[in-house]
């Protein structure tokens, strides 16, 4: 196998977006949605919402591909409308989340051999990738995605599978939360889903893209007004102290209104993140969630290490290798409330924390990790890759063998 031979990357691991490009290229040339518009005759992933036409779905639930169709299509449109590439030219180079099935890892392989023909394909840890991507063999990384947190200790580059854990409180959670703070502010009588879903006269009356539209406005919202509290903030508080040194904003996008939003209501918003079981049981009593197991951030990297039991020393080298990433890892205040929520349980270690404070960056860990961690075995292939020769005589052997 000459290692001088290009590969396709693909890291749709987030399960928003996918991020597309060569070995050859320093940075992803293409980042496609995860998210499709199915019309009558074609999937299409572009400009999905130009139209109130068509239904909107995704290929990817709790960070897991689950539409094969869809990720066909989109496969399609990368080799042959981007990249006007022919599949059976190239590697490819998938990323997976750590608690990816085998039955998935089975059709994913079934989908690049048989219908892509691809001569070669490997899937790489996208968390294994992110910690390579930032620099370190061995770090704690906490992933914030819109679908899910995760996190998970590498040693050495290897996962420490004991240790590797997830949940659904991520950014689509938040959502359910800043919905509620919106529909309170703008009173009885007034639906804000309605509001938002037919901004700019675009109006629809499919569910789908009224949920499309609605879940990226309070996305954006959320991202431009959330704050993070430095300390524990109840569900219901008076105030907050003057200690935070936040001010009240305005928020204007695309003609839609939000005034005074205090300085109380930006933390909150994000709060849920740390808390998720409190503020589902305080504000949305409807939704059943069992105490037991439903952890917030700090709670989830502790849970993690205990998982652990192993040596001062590797808990020590977790501990000061914490890797933030992830679309909603921009909180401002996150690290530092993690920071203070780790100091006061774990007082005799050193905490330290490192998120890339260039934002593109940071998104494009994963897909960088894996141009290094495939080029890191060009000399040893059998090891993270199966050719088509393999594939075709060993069959699903092979593929559980392999990405085990």
């Amino acid at each position: 196998m000459d290692f001088g031979i290009t590969s396709l990357i693909l890291d749709g691991s987030n399960g928003t977006k996918t991020y597309a490009g060569l070995s050859t290229e320093e940075a992803p040339s293409l980042i496609i949605s995860n998210d499709y518009k199915k019309l009558v005759d074609r999937i299409s992933f572009e400009r999905i919402d130009s139209s109130p036409f068509g239904e909107i779905f995704t290929m990817y639930n709790d960070g897991l591909i689950y539409n094969w169709e869809a990720l066909e299509e989109q496969w399609k449109f990368i080799y042959e409308k981007h990249y006007k590439l022919e599949s059976k030219e190239m590697p490819l180079i998938l990323t997976e989340n750590h608690w990816n099935s085998k039955k998935n890892q089975v059709e994913t392989c079934q989908l690049a051999f048989e219908k892509f023909e691809v001569p070669v394909f490997s899937m790489l840890n996208s968390q294994s990738c992110t910690s390579y991507g930032t620099g370190r063999a061995t770090s704690l990384i906490i992933d914030l995605n819109d679908a899910f947190i995760s996190v998970t200790p590498i040693v050495n580059g290897s996962i420490m599978t004991k240790g590797a854990i997830h949940n659904k409180f991520g950014g689509d959670f938040l959502n359910l939360h800043t919905l509620r703070y919106l529909q309170r502010k703008a009173g009885d009588g007034i639906d804000v889903e309605e509001q938002i879903a037919s901004q700019g006269g675009n109006a629809t009356t499919l569910p789908s893209v009224k949920a499309y539209r609605v879940n990226r406005f309070l996305k954006q919202f959320r991202r431009n007004i959330g704050s993070m509290s430095q300390y524990i903030l109840p569900p219901v508080v008076e105030g907050l102290s003057s200690d935070y040194h936040l001010t009240a904003k305005d928020y204007l996008i695309n003609g839609f209104v939000i005034k005074d939003i205090n300085p109380l209501d930006q933390c909150q918003m994000v709060e849920p993140l740390m808390q998720p079981f409190s503020y589902t049981n305080a504000f949305h009593p409807d939704i059943s969630l069992s105490q037991e197991n439903t952890y917030g951030l700090s709670e989830l990297v502790l849970n993690s290490l205990k998982k652990l039991e192993t040596t001062q020393n590797v808990y020590q080298a977790l501990l000061k290798g914490i890797v933030i990433t992830g679309e909603n890892s921009f909180i401002p205040g996150l690290e530092q409330r993690l920071i203070n929520d780790l100091v006061k349980i774990l007082s005799n270690y050193t905490i330290e924390t490192y998120s890339n404070v260039n934002l593109d960056e940071r998104n494009l860990a994963t897909w960088n990790g894996a141009l290094i961690l495939s080029s890191m075995n060009s000399g040893n292939f059998d090891n993270i890759f199966i050719s088509k020769k393999e594939y075709e005589e060993f069959g699903e052997n092979a593929v559980l063998e392999r990405f085990k």
